[in-house]
């Protein structure tokens, strides 16, 4: 992906977390739904410093986390994100 696609990707999922404040979870324990959507929200910032810095293997190893948890938070199906990562 270039990273201009990395970026059009974070965006939308930023618009589809839109609701939620990005924030970073920390703790010992599993985080409520909420706080792992929040920090998803705050991964997708982070991506966008990471493009910004040229860093693009952790920027894809990033996204790669994010949409496993938008798949498994019930946000997007693999297929759809299947078809967000294609140019």
């Amino acid at each position: 992906m270039t990273s201009d696609k990395v970026l059009e990707v974070v965006s939308k999922y930023e618009h589809a977390l839109g609701t939620h404040k990005a924030r970073r979870f920390e703790g010992p324990r599993f985080p409520l739904k909420t706080e792992a959507l929040e920090h998803i929200l705050w991964m997708c910032e982070e991506v966008r410093k990471f493009v910004t810095n040229q860093e693009m293997e952790k920027a894809m190893r990033w996204l790669g986390f994010i949409q496993g948890a938008l798949w498994v938070s019930g946000i997007y199906t693999i297929d759809s994100m299947r078809d967000d990562n294609r140019n």
